[in-house]
């Protein structure tokens, strides 16, 4: 599962191709290494804006959750709808990530060795979306 991923495409770019959206959406500096615990680029939807652009931080904890509850980065598809962490998040609170690839690691006889998964074509600035859940946090 993926720990690790690169964001470097404009988000006015990815609003204009993806969303047909000319709204600003505020572009960011390039992450090549994103790391969990971070603000990273999520695409909601709302009722005013079927593609609302905000930020996240990478983890997820419900708000009655208790603060020494774990923060998962990935959770598998088939437990999302029905496990009571990600359940309520999952009828109400879906979004998409923006990456334009993630890091997948081997083991070797050196340690472990990181692989860029991308797109083919790299060099046309498109995307990959991850899906994603979120919860608000009181703190925007």
């Amino acid at each position: 599962m993926c720990g690790r991923f690169a964001f470097h495409t404009p988000r006015s770019r990815v609003a204009a191709r993806y969303f047909d959206s000319r709204l600003p959406v505020g572009d960011v500096h390039a992450q090549y290494n994103v790391t969990p615990g971070i603000q990273i680029t999520s695409v909601l939807a709302t009722p005013d804006d079927p593609a609302s652009f905000a930020f996240s931080y990478w983890g997820f904890r419900p708000p009655w959750a208790k603060e020494d509850e774990p923060t998962p980065i990935n959770i598998r598809a088939e437990k999302a709808a029905t496990s009571p962490y990600f359940r309520s998040s999952f009828a109400h609170r879906r979004c998409l990530i923006p990456a334009n690839g993630w890091y997948e690691w081997r083991k070797t006889e050196s340690g472990n060795q990181p692989y860029y998964i991308t797109l083919q074509d790299p060099d046309r600035d498109e995307v990959v979306f991850f899906a994603g859940l979120w919860e608000p946090t009181g703190e925007g």
